[in-house]
C-alpha cells in the first residue's frame, strides 16, 4: 500500500502542475513577476530585520546600503537571472511542479527535512544553544498534526487505487468525496485550513524568538525567521482570500 501511496502522490502532483502550467502558460510573466516579487519581499524583510545583528564579514548582508539601494542590487545580481531563467519553457515547469510538490509533502517528509535542518545547524561553528534548537523543533509540532490530514487523503485515494485503478483515484470528484469524508462540513474544511496557516505563522514566531534569545548567530538567524515570516504572509492571505472559491466548487456553498 506504500508503494500505492507513493504513486497516488505523484499522480496528483503531476496532474496539478499539468493544469496549473496551463493557466501559467497563458501568462509566464504574470508568474514570473510573483516569484520574483515573493523572493523580493524575502530578501527586503530579512533585510530590514536584521538591523545591527549584520555580520560585516558578509558583505551581501552588510547594512551600510538603504532598502532601496538592496532592491536594485537584488534586482540585478539575482532577479534578472531568475527571470531568464523561468523565461525557458522548461525551468519554468519545474517551477510550477516545485510549488505543486509543496502542497503534497507529507508528515515524514516534513520532518526529515526538519531533522536534517537541525543536523546542520548543529554542526555550525558558532554552537546553536540546545534550547533553542529544541524550541524550533518544537514549533513545528502544531504544523507535523495538522498534514497528518494531508497523509490521510493519499492513504483514502490509495485505496480506491488499489480497487478501482490510479486514474479513477484521482478524478475531481473522487477527490472532491475523500475530502468530504474526512471534513463532512464546510466549516470544518475552513477551519482546518485555518489552523495551518495559523500553525505556519505561529511557528515563525515561535522558532524565531527561541533562537533570538541565543547568542549572536541564533539572534541572527531568529530575525531571517521573523523576515521570512513577513514574507510569506502576503501568500497565506492569498490562500485565505481563495479558500472560499474552493469550498464553493467542493462543498457547493459559500
Amino acid at each position: 500500500m506504500l508503494n500505492l501511496e507513493i504513486q497516488v502522490r505523484e499522480a496528483l502532483i503531476d496532474q496539478e502542475t499539468n493544469e496549473a502550467y496551463k493557466i501559467v502558460a497563458k501568462d509566464p510573466e504574470k508568474y514570473i513577476s510573483r516569484v520574483c516579487k515573493t523572493l523580493e519581499n524575502l530578501v527586503l524583510s530579512v533585510y530590514e530585520s536584521t538591523e545591527d545583528l549584520i555580520d560585516k564579514t558578509q558583505g551581501f548582508w552588510v547594512k551600510e546600503k538603504t532598502v532601496e539601494e538592496k532592491r536594485k542590487e537584488f534586482e540585478e545580481e539575482v532577479l534578472s537571472k531568475i527571470r531568464a531563467d523561468l523565461r525557458n519553457p522548461e525551468k519554468l515547469r519545474e517551477m510550477v511542479r516545485g510549488d505543486v510538490k509543496t502542497c503534497y509533502l507529507s508528515r515524514e517528509e516534513i520532518k526529515a527535512q526538519v531533522e536534517s535542518y537541525v543536523a546542520d545547524l548543529k554542526e555550525l561553528e558558532e554552537e546553536i544553544g540546545e534550547e533553542a534548537i529544541e524550541e524550533y523543533k518544537r514549533a513545528y509540532v502544531p504544523l507535523y498534526d495538522l498534514l497528518g490530514k494531508n497523509d490521510e487523503f493519499i492513504r483514502r485515494l490509495a485505496k480506491i487505487a488499489e480497487k478501482e485503478g490510479l486514474e479513477e483515484a484521482i478524478k475531481k470528484e473522487r477527490k472532491h468525496t475523500v475530502i468530504k469524508e474526512i471534513f463532512p462540513t464546510a466549516q470544518e474544511y475552513r477551519e482546518y485550513h485555518r489552523k495551518k496557516w495559523d500553525a505556519l505563522r505561529n511557528y515563525f514566531r515561535g522558532a524565531s524568538t527561541g533562537f533570538q534569545r541565543d547568542g549572536s548567530l541564533g539572534k541572527f538567524l531568529g530575525v531571517v525567521l521573523t523576515g521570512t515570516g513577513k514574507s510569506v504572509e502576503p501568500l497565506l492571505m492569498k490562500s485565505e482570500r481563495n479558500l472560499e472559491k474552493t469550498i464553493e466548487v467542493i462543498y457547493g456553498e459559500r
